[in-house]
């Protein structure tokens, strides 16, 4: 009832923004609305084609002009997910209902060019800030939060709520940041959850999931959760630079302390215990979370030679604090116990993180071959999730071929491939994907079919999530 009720509301309101795509108001104001209405459903291949993912929903643009200097614009989508291999769980309500019914704001800001003085643009609101220029994955973004629900789709972001200054001058420019809140980046539910849980040393990122979290750092305050940036960019013949600098918070939260019930079990076979994670005499009952403050010195350029484009974008993160682990214990412990021995076996370690700098980077290029043949190639150190000590090395891979007037679009490669442990790949590497074939069945409508690959060799941090779940698409979209 609930897919049908969002289907015929979404189809009403595409008809009715169908009918007024620019609306003028008076003669400085003018409205423009886009949208569209989509659905995506994937099969597992390998669970006796149970549905493993239902996806229903609007995206809705407007974009208001006003005066000459100014316009207002917000993108929104509202969708329906569900999961049918947990879908009595759905039913009887236990899942939260973000993961059921979203609405989601991506951006909604003001813009005024020429705010004072020619060449400054003052902006506010919630805005999609992309620093960098490579594909999807961006060491330098740390503004927008990333959108990691739909595994397969990686690069979705949401704006981040922040002023905003962009000054030019000739062939440069700077701009200037700051944001009033840091906000969790959305990470995918069930299945592929364990791909990005912290993990707990000797536990295991699969024991966390599911386990209640709290925010440590819940108490909004100016000085605990602003961030601020300045970029300056510009061109030098045909390549364009920046240089950036951001004081700023990791979108993935760390886990800082463990609160552990014990009913009964000796002190001393605390750990033991834990790793049977079906004992239910000793247990992890809470996990407590901080999003940890980094400075950010970042770097990107991209220039083109004919047909190939090159690109390059680096961030050096330098976390600004030591994260000492905690244990909360239970008040049935009795007698004295050994917190820096027991925290030292359950995580391998007493920091959660340490002070010393890590480097993201990310070097690609792209080529056009014949206005009908586009294909590109990254090689990526560190996505957005990890951090210092479990950065890892990627190549991602795109290859799209034009066909019937670009009424068809036949896309082979869409991959990314984690090459692991250098010294041991082929026990190592990962590969994960969508392969697809498109048709613009008439215009405006696209009908979309593929495959969603993923592969993990048992050694590679994807073999949590790697058995059975390669799925089989079906989507189709149409835009006003």
């Amino acid at each position: 009832m609930q897919k049908k009720i969002l289907i015929s509301s979404a189809l009403v309101l595409a008809v009715l923004l169908k009918s007024v795509p620019c609306v003028s108001l008076q003669p400085p104001i003018s409205v423009k609305w886009e949208g569209g209405v989509f659905l995506n459903d994937r099969v597992a291949l390998q669970k006796e084609y149970d549905w493993s993912w239902q996806e229903y929903g609007l995206d809705a643009s407007v974009e208001m002009f006003m005066f000459e200097k100014a316009r207002a614009y917000a993108t929104g989508t509202l969708r329906m997910l569900s999961f049918a291999n947990d879908s009595q769980k759905i039913k009887s309500g236990s899942l939260p209902t973000e993961y059921v019914n979203q609405c989601t704001v991506a951006e909604a800001a003001v813009e005024i060019n020429d705010f004072v003085r020619p060449g400054l643009t003052l902006s506010f609101g919630r805005q999609q800030i992309n620093w960098g220029t490579a594909i999807s994955c961006n060491p330098t973004d740390v503004w927008d939060v990333p959108d990691w629900q739909d595994f397969f789709n990686y690069g979705p972001r949401i704006g981040a709520d922040c002023l905003k200054f962009d000054y030019s001058f000739g062939r440069y420019g700077l701009s200037l940041i700051v944001a009033i809140d840091n906000q969790k980046a959305i990470v995918p539910f069930g299945k592929f959850a364990p791909a990005f849980l912290p993990e707990l040393g000797a536990v295991g990122a699969t024991v966390v999931e599911n386990i209640p979290d709290t925010n440590l750092e819940a108490d909004y305050s100016l000085q605990n959760d602003c961030s601020a940036g300045l970029r300056f960019h510009g061109r030098i013949y045909d390549v364009q630079f920046s240089l950036s600098y951001a004081y700023c918070k990791d979108h993935f939260p760390l886990i800082k302390s463990v609160f552990i019930e014990n009913n009964g079990v000796p002190n001393r076979m605390l750990v033991s215990t834990i790793v049977q994670s079906n004992d239910s005499l000793v247990r992890i009952k809470k996990i407590g979370e901080v999003f940890p403050r980094l400075h950010l010195l970042g770097f990107d350029c991209a220039s083109a030679i004919g047909k190939l484009g090159i690109w390059a974008e680096a961030a050096l993160l330098i976390p600004e604090q030591n994260v000492l682990y905690d244990l909360d214990l239970s008040p049935q412990y009795t007698g004295n116990v050994d917190k820096g021995s027991l925290i030292n076996e359950l995580f391998g370690t007493t920091s959660a993180q340490r002070t010393v700098p890590y480097c993201k980077f990310v070097a690609g290029l792209d080529y056009l071959f014949y206005q009908d043949l586009y294909c590109t190639l990254q090689f990526i150190h560190g996505l957005d999730n990890e951090r210092d000590g479990n950065v890892g090395n990627y190549f991602s891979t795109s290859l799209d071929w034009f066909l019937y007037d670009k009424k068809v679009v036949f896309s082979p490669l869409g991959l990314y491939c984690g090459l692991g442990n250098f010294r041991d790949i082929k026990n190592s590497f990962c590969v994960w994907g969508r392969p697809q074939i498109s048709w613009l069945a008439f215009e405006r409508a696209k009908v979309s079919i593929g495959v969603c690959l993923l592969y993990a060799k048992a050694s590679s941090r994807l073999n949590a999530v790697s058995t059975k779940n390669n799925e089989c698409m079906a989507a189709i979209s149409y835009s006003f």
